[in-house]
Parts: structure tokens; C-alpha cells; sequence
């Protein structure tokens, strides 16, 4: 094919187009058009005429017409329409038809196979984890996304900043994640309860008060280690009898100005309740 004739009439937003499009020299062509004026309704066009569908103006009503022929007037088949919408995350398929190389091609397509078969399992053990049944309607998939604030197209961008998130020591919870109850935890009614009312008041005033309870404290850093953290350390040593062995422990202020030796482990829990008491 040489020549592409377009001759579109209320085709969608389309109101009219009539050109000859150049394929002589060159395999492809670019069109350049301001947001809004045509290009997703000259898509959408080619794509109802792929599908067999029947092209419309939904506005106004108008009757649409349209011709699509070849330098020799013979009208372009179905088949030979491909229409790449973007963020179209079944497209890879299609798109891999693109590549002339077939090795990158049957890569490409298997890259993309791998990594919506690692979204749904990684999802699957994420929905098992929260105690839903397989046969369940729960999106875990959707309901990341809308708590994070994301779309569909920005499911990378959304696992992204969570991944960052779990890697800053500053957001560390000392708090392991089978002692966790999420489907008592994350519910309608407890959002409800903590961002109505005087709770989130609360809950802020409380985080306040705790960061400047670790910032005032000697021992405790903010997203390094806290009373919690030190209670899980006494346990561990009790266990495992290091202060039955005559070992102890010194702990150095944060500033380096004192520090303390604590020779047994109801030394070192009664440091961690006095921590405790003025949280």
C-alpha cells in the first residue's frame, strides 16, 4: 500500500477529516494534534472498524460515515488493523507483533507473562494472608490501590513506594506481622472510628508526645529502637541465659554523654518499665 485515503464524518469527536497519507517513501507516519482535538477518537474509529463494531458520534447523535481505502480505492480489512491503547495491560501480546526480531520478540512477551503471573501470585498469598477464602469477591489488588491513592496504570509506582516504605528504618514497627489481626484491624468501622470524632486528635497527639518521649530519651532513637524493641532483647537474653552466664549489658546515650551497665535482666526490664511509664 502506497497511499492511505481517510475519509471520516462524525466519527466519535471526529467531526471531519479528508487526507492522503503518504506511504510511498516511508512505512509510518506521525500524527501531531493538541489534547482533545481528534487523535483518541481517530483511534477509536479504527478500532470499532477492527472489531466490527459500529462507529458512532454518541453527543449529538450525528450520523457517522467513513471510508478507509488504499491508492486503488479497495477499503482496508479488519484484519489488518492493530489499535495499541496505552496502559492496556493485556497488550503486550499485540505489541510483541510489533518486533521484527523474533528472539526479542518471544522474550518480550514471556517478560510480560512472568510478571502478571508474579502480580497474581504475589496478590493471591496477600488475599490467603488476610483469611479470604479463594472464592471470595475481595480485589486485594484494587483495595492497594485505592488506600495508597493509586490507579490501575500506577500499580508498579504504588509497589514501589511501599517497598521504599518498608525499607525506611524511620517507619520500623517493632510489631510482627503474625501478631497482626487485618481483618479486625483495617474495617469500615475502625476507619470510621479513627479519622471521625476527637480520635485522630488523639491518635496525633499521642505520636507527638511518644516522638518527643524517644527524642528526650537517653537510650531510645526514633525508627532504631524503642521500649519495645528492648523488651524483645530482654526476652531473647532470658532465654538464651546470658545474664545467668555473669554476662552484662552497657548501654551508651545516643550523645555519648553517660552511660549505663545493667548486670541482670530485671535491671534491664525495669529500666524498659520505666521507659514504659512515660510513654
Amino acid at each position: 500500500m502506497n497511499t492511505l485515503k481517510l475519509e471520516m464524518e462524525n466519527c466519535y469527536g471526529t467531526q471531519k477529516i479528508q487526507q492522503d497519507i503518504d506511504f510511498s517513501k516511508n512505512n509510518v507516519a506521525v500524527i501531531y494534534a493538541p489534547n482533545g482535538t481528534m487523535k483518541s477518537s481517530f483511534a477509536k474509529t479504527f478500532e470499532a472498524i477492527r472489531d466490527g463494531k459500529t462507529v458512532e458520534e454518541k453527543v449529538y447523535g450525528c450520523k457517522s460515515k467513513y471510508s478507509i481505502t488504499d491508492e486503488t480505492s479497495t477499503a482496508i480489512s479488519p484484519e489488518s488493523i492493530m489499535v495499541i491503547n496505552p496502559f492496556d495491560e493485556n497488550a503486550y501480546e499485540n505489541q510483541g507483533t510489533l518486533m521484527a526480531n523474533e528472539t526479542l520478540r518471544r522474550q518480550y512477551i514471556q517478560i510480560y507473562k512472568s510478571i502478571d503471573q508474579s502480580r497474581e501470585a504475589m496478590f493471591g498469598k496477600i488475599k490467603a494472608s488476610l483469611k479470604y477464602s479463594s472464592r471470595s469477591s475481595f480485589d486485594a489488588e484494587s483495595s492497594m490501590l485505592n488506600d495508597w491513592g493509586y490507579t490501575k496504570k500506577d500499580l508498579f509506582l504504588c509497589l514501589k513506594e511501599i517497598e521504599n516504605k518498608l525499607n525506611n528504618s524511620e517507619l520500623q514497627c517493632s510489631l510482627k506481622e503474625e501478631e497482626l489481626d487485618y481483618n479486625t484491624l483495617f474495617n469500615s468501622k475502625v476507619y470510621s472510628m479513627v479519622t471521625s470524632g476527637k480520635t485522630s486528635e488523639l491518635i496525633e497527639e499521642y505520636e507527638k508526645k511518644y516522638s518527643e518521649l524517644l527524642e528526650k530519651s537517653l537510650y531510645m532513637q526514633k525508627g532504631v529502637i524503642d521500649h519495645n524493641n528492648y523488651a524483645n532483647i530482654s526476652d531473647s537474653l532470658g532465654n538464651n541465659g546470658f545474664f545467668g552466664a555473669k554476662n552484662e549489658i552497657r548501654l551508651v546515650a545516643k550523645d555519648g554523654s553517660t552511660s549505663v551497665t545493667l548486670r541482670t535482666q530485671d535491671e534491664l526490664n525495669e529500666l524498659i518499665k520505666k521507659k514504659k511509664n512515660r510513654c
